[in-house]
């Protein structure tokens, strides 16, 4: 799969398709399979779009920017962006917001399908919100690609997709294992304490932490994850989305004294029996507002609170037969009325597609070195 990114990188053929004049952003990808010709742009357009399970979950973060989008299913609309102009072999379809205006144009010509992206900004603040939103761009549309091709080749031929991608990198293997997305039940069905404490919390992400430990090794990590800061992490993205969200806060007065725990809302620790309460509470946080509330010998949790919601992380401890442990960790919040709700819909496909795998990618790295050195 070839990705080109910026407008000098564009070839002719496709920057002709499109009439926006000075692009603040373009990117281009390119996928080669058998037959691509058996289906007209439009069709090719429609199955990235609206057949693929990327291509249908779009939708929530382009109303996110903003993106003003027509009805779907609609023959003058892909997706709820507007089809702008046509040829035999390519389709331009166009969407715009308050602060920029996106083209995206999906060329054929056997055996390759090609999508590029057209951004202007249209507003100074574009320029703040679309980098960072063009990473998770550019991981999600080599996925779409995949997705849709794998769809053609079950109906024609056999896929044969060559990579040569300088600009999006597969993230390499974590040293300390791998991290994923666990369902709601494998926190629900272990029995934390933190059940009794936040019933009135609804639970928002269960991920399993990558890597493994030894009998000894929970106050290690604990310690690991106390002392991370996302403003150092190794993936620019995250760093650049945790400095829109601190300078966002100090704009809005969203972290304000009078909006955290203690002030707008009770700290849990009010709510904790006597034996936690009189336990350990943790370490205390080198960068991130949280504050450590308990800490036993197989779970952790500490709180945050601001104006849009009064938050929990809690890393629980699984036993595995080896005398070590695997370790989850889940989160729960409680929203702050329709602007925490907001936010926190606003938020989730970035924690999804950026700032939870550069957590999981540089945990497992930093948890293996502990581990390691802790041996």
């Amino acid at each position: 799969m070839l990705t080109t990114v910026g407008l000098s990188n564009l070839p002719d053929a496709i920057r002709r398709r499109d009439t926006m004049a000075g692009p603040d952003y373009v990117d281009l990808f390119t996928a080669a399979t058998r037959g691509t010709t058996d289906k007209s742009a439009e069709d090719w357009a429609r199955a990235l779009l609206e057949d693929t399970p990327t291509g249908r979950s779009a939708p929530l973060l382009w109303r996110l920017l903003g993106l003003r989008l027509g009805p779907t299913p609609s023959p003058d609309y892909v997706q709820g962006w507007k089809i702008a102009d046509r040829g035999d072999d390519w389709i331009r379809i166009e969407a715009t917001s308050w602060f920029m205006t996106a083209h995206a144009v999906v060329e054929v010509h056997d055996p390759q399908v090609s999508l590029a992206l057209f951004i202007r900004y249209d507003r100074p603040i574009a320029a703040v919100i679309w980098p960072p939103v063009s990473v998770m761009h550019r991981r999600a549309v080599p996925v779409m690609l995949r997705q849709a091709l794998d769809a053609h080749a079950s109906r024609s031929s056999d896929i044969s997709l060559e990579r040569a991608d300088r600009t999006i990198r597969t993230a390499p293997p974590m040293d300390g294992g791998r991290g994923m997305r666990m369902p709601n039940t494998a926190h629900t069905s272990r029995p934390w304490r933190i059940h009794d404490l936040t019933r009135d919390f609804r639970l928002e992400d269960v991920w399993a932490l990558p890597g493994r430990g030894g009998p000894a090794d929970f106050g290690r990590l604990v310690q690991l994850i106390a002392t991370s800061d996302p403003a150092r992490s190794s993936s620019a993205a995250a760093r650049t989305l945790f400095a829109i969200r601190w300078r966002l806060g100090e704009l809005f007065g969203w972290d304000a004294a009078d909006a955290g725990v203690g002030a707008r809302v009770r700290t849990l620790r009010d709510r904790l029996p006597a034996d936690l309460r009189d336990g350990p509470s943790g370490p205390a946080f080198d960068a991130l507002p949280f504050t450590s509330l308990y800490l036993t010998e197989d779970e952790w949790a500490a709180e945050i609170a601001n104006r849009t919601m009064h938050g929990v992380l809690h890393i629980g401890r699984v036993p595995d037969e080896t005398g070590g442990f695997t370790a989850q960790m889940a989160v729960l919040t409680k929203p702050n009325g329709l602007l925490g709700d907001a936010y926190m819909a606003a938020i989730k496909p970035f924690r999804y597609l950026l700032v939870y795998p550069a957590i999981m990618r540089e945990m497992g790295l930093k948890w293996r070195a502990v581990s390691t050195s802790a041996g």
